[in-house]
Parts: C-alpha cells; structure tokens; sequence
C-alpha cells in the first residue's frame, strides 16, 4: 500500500518530501553538533571556576603560611606555592566567558602578587629574607587575598545552589554587550558577572601595597600593534578582507561590541543574513592599527583527509599571506578532525618564542578555523642577540646518563618576571616521556622544564 502511494504521487512531491527530509537530517546533525560543543563548553567553564576557587583559598593560606615561617626553606616553598597559585588562578579566570566585564583591578592584584612572591622566592633562595617593608607589603597581599577567596568561595556556592549555567551567562553578557557595541559595555545582571562586579568594587576600597623595588614592569604595551585609531567600520571592512570573499559571500559582518581591556578591540560577528545561525565566525580587530587578534570559526570538520605535514604547509602559506614572514612551526597537536598548530618567528637561526601564532586548522579541506596572534603582536620588535658563551655539547654532559638528548636548538624564552632568555632548548626522553629543557645559553642556568603531555603534542 505504502509503495503503490509513493508511485501515485507527484514527482515534484516525491522530491520535496525527499529534500525536506534531508534538509531535516542535516538539522538534526548540526544541532547535535552544536549541542555537543556546548556541553563542552560549559564543562571547561565549570572547571575553570572551581579552578579559580580552589587556587584563590590556597593562595591565602600559602600566603599567611609565609608570613609565620621562621625558615627560609619554609617561606621559599611558601612563596613558590603563592605564585603558581596566583597564576594559575589569573589563567582560570581569562577561561570564563566574562570579557565584557571589567575586572582590571583583581587580574593585577594576581598578577602582582604572583611576580612579588617569586622575587622574594629568588632572594629568600639566594640567603636575603625578606625586609620588613616587604614583610608588611605581603601581609597586605594577605588582607586583600581573603577578601577574594572569600567572595569567589561564597559566588561558587550561590551559583552552584541555583544551577547557573556559564553558557547562558556568555550569551546574556555578549547580549548585553551588542546593545551599545559603540561603548563601554552596560553591567551585567546575571548572577557571576555581577559578583564578580562587588569583588572588583571591593578590591578598589584596600590600600595600595608597596612593591617599590620588587616588581618588575607593568604589563608590556603591545610592541606591534601600532597604526592610526580605527572605527567599527573599519573593523568590519579589515575583518572581510582577513576572512575573503569566500567566508563573507551572502554573510552579515558587524561589531557586535567593544573589549575594553588592553589591546583594545571590536569584536566583529560573521553569521548568514537569514534564517538560523550555522556558521558563526568572531574576530577581534584591535582599535589600535586594525589588526587582527584573533578569529574563531566554529565549523565542525568532516573526515580527515590531510596529514598533519599538509596542514602545517598550508598554516605557513596562511600566515606568509598576511604577513607573518620567517615563521616556523613548533609545536603541533591533532584533536578529533583538527590540526593545533604553534608557530614562531625565527631571527638568525634563533626561534623567538614570544613572538608566536597559533592556528587551528580543519584537516577535511585546509581552511583555517582558528587564529591567534597577541603573543607575537605584543612582542615582536627588533631585537640583539647576545652571543652565548657556553656550548650545548658543556650543557648536555650535564645531563643524567639515562637522558636521551633527541634534539637541541638555540630560542628564546621569556622567564617568570618577563625577561627575554636566549636558551638552548633540549628535546629529551626519560622513561618514555618527553620533557623540554630550557637552559640559558650565557649563563647556563636552567630556566624551565616541561613534560610534554600525553595527548600527542609533537615538538616539530
């Protein structure tokens, strides 16, 4: 019966029904798409914020543990916990989904307590305790530290009560933010952003500390994003250039609001002119300039069909394309259909790790889904060498003989208190894992050691 009726209908029906239900079958799929990112969104946010308490309730107690310490084993251990936690917890809070709302005055409190701490970690070490001047500056840092553990501590548990969802919370603020993209954006009335308003109210009522003499420099002015103040039609034009006519064909570009934390920018939106949103790319296009910060495109890639060399031949020609020239690749890492590639500026044989650009490319046909490049355009100048005086083959003899030496080359690095080191780096093995060590090429102190993770990060 079933059959005899689709033989008796309309070709052109036949057809319709056939292309609605396709047409369906591609709805259904790229709702499960979304609807998947999402729950992955909303679990790296949670995770992000739990991260921010647990960090922000050590820091407290790591730093009152320093205060009370009468050995200078105990305060360097103390004062070595304090800055990992500062920075770990100053990471955590760049992951949430807040970028409208301005918290200037809590980032610098951690950032500033994390580069005090790992100088007095570096004098403690070196047989110089702490003065009292910075014993009184640290115990400030203590006050200020309680009052933000306490607050993030209560929000946590407010939000967790009321079963806040951070992926509603990012769209209502970006909602918020569109509103009036042409100015500072209006507060928030979700229930995160706007505790995390009465803990930044709160910070500007506590006493400047006194860091004369341990700090090092306020964060560093972009190097190169220089040029003339842009408009957002400005911004809107720069961002179709970047993408081309082929992501820009039939779409609606516009500033869909303004970041006013440095560099400044306009956040530009690219979606299709009608019907619901498939296809979503952002940019931000600093107002400084009209360069390009970064750019996501949230495509979902079918089938691999190139290899990661491929991918990192086309990540180059990208790049060359809009002007990022003697670039390397350094590091690389496949995830699902996705190449995550690193690259960095080379100078005299040297790799410039500061001055580095990130690109996330689909490995179904080459486009490029992801760019970031704020590392490179916050540092990148000229810059003079200094000439090493120890050799690599000195510093490897320093390794232990169950290290395997895989490779080594000459970059630099920025250490902790944001200083350029020209380093050797070496690629070894122990155990089966792969670790990266940094060791000064004038001064042959090493300055960092990393694990490669397990997930197949690959050093190029």
């Amino acid at each position: 019966m079933m059959a005899r009726n689709w033989r008796n209908m309309n070709p052109r029906t036949v057809a319709l029904v056939m292309a609605l239900g396709v047409a369906l079958l591609w709805g259904f799929r790229e709702y499960s798409n979304r609807r998947a990112m999402e729950i992955q969104a909303e679990n790296q946010y949670q995770r992000a914020f739990q991260d921010l308490a647990f960090h922000l309730d050590s820091l407290e107690t790591e730093l009152g543990k320093a205060l009370v310490a009468t050995s200078s084993r105990q305060r360097v251990r103390s004062f070595s916990d304090i800055w990992r936690h500062a920075y770990s917890a100053q990471a955590n809070l760049g992951q949430l989904p807040l970028a409208p709302v301005p918290l200037a005055r809590t980032e610098t409190f951690l950032g500033r307590v994390g580069a005090f701490t790992y100088t007095l970690a570096q004098k403690d070490s070196e047989g110089v305790p702490p003065s009292d001047r910075e014993l009184r500056t640290l115990r400030e840092l203590g006050r200020q530290a309680r009052f933000v553990s306490d607050s993030v501590a209560r929000l946590r548990d407010d939000l967790d009560r009321r079963g806040v969802r951070w992926n509603r919370i990012g769209r209502s603020i970006n909602a918020t933010s569109t509103i009036r993209p042409e100015k500072e954006p209006v507060s928030s009335v979700d229930p995160a952003s706007k505790g995390l308003k009465l803990v930044e109210d709160g910070m500007k009522r506590f006493p400047e500390p006194d860091f004369s003499g341990t700090l090092p420099p306020e964060k560093v002015k972009p190097r190169a994003i220089v040029g003339a103040t842009i408009g957002p039609d400005d911004a809107v034009r720069i961002a179709r250039q970047f993408l081309g006519p082929g992501l820009t064909s039939g779409m609606t570009v516009r500033v869909v609001s303004t970041i006013s934390t440095q560099p400044a920018a306009y956040r530009v939106e690219v979606r299709p002119a009608r019907g619901l949103p498939t296809r979503i790319i952002t940019l931000d296009v600093s107002r400084v300039g009209g360069h390009i910060l970064w750019m996501i495109d949230d495509r979902a890639p079918g089938v691999t069909k190139l290899t990661m060399d491929e991918a990192t031949a086309l990540g180059l020609k990208f790049l060359e394309s809009k002007g990022y020239r003697n670039m390397t690749p350094v590091f690389r890492e496949k995830v699902d259909n996705i190449a995550l590639i690193t690259y960095a500026y080379v100078e005299d044989g040297v790799i410039i790790y500061p001055d580095q650009v990130r690109l996330r490319i689909a490995l179904d046909n080459g486009t490029i889904l992801g760019f970031e490049a704020i590392s490179y355009l916050t540092f990148h100048h000229t810059r003079t060498l200094p000439a090493p005086r120890v050799s690599p083959e000195d510093l490897e003899a320093k390794f232990s003989p169950e290290v395997e030496v895989i490779k080594v080359r000459p970059v630099v690095i920025m250490d902790d208190l944001g200083n350029e080191k020209l380093c050797y780096e070496f690629t070894i093995r122990l155990d089966g894992e792969t670790y990266l060590s940094y060791i000064d090429a004038v001064t042959a102190q090493e300055h960092r050691v990393q694990r490669i993770t397990r997930k197949g990060t690959e050093v190029i």
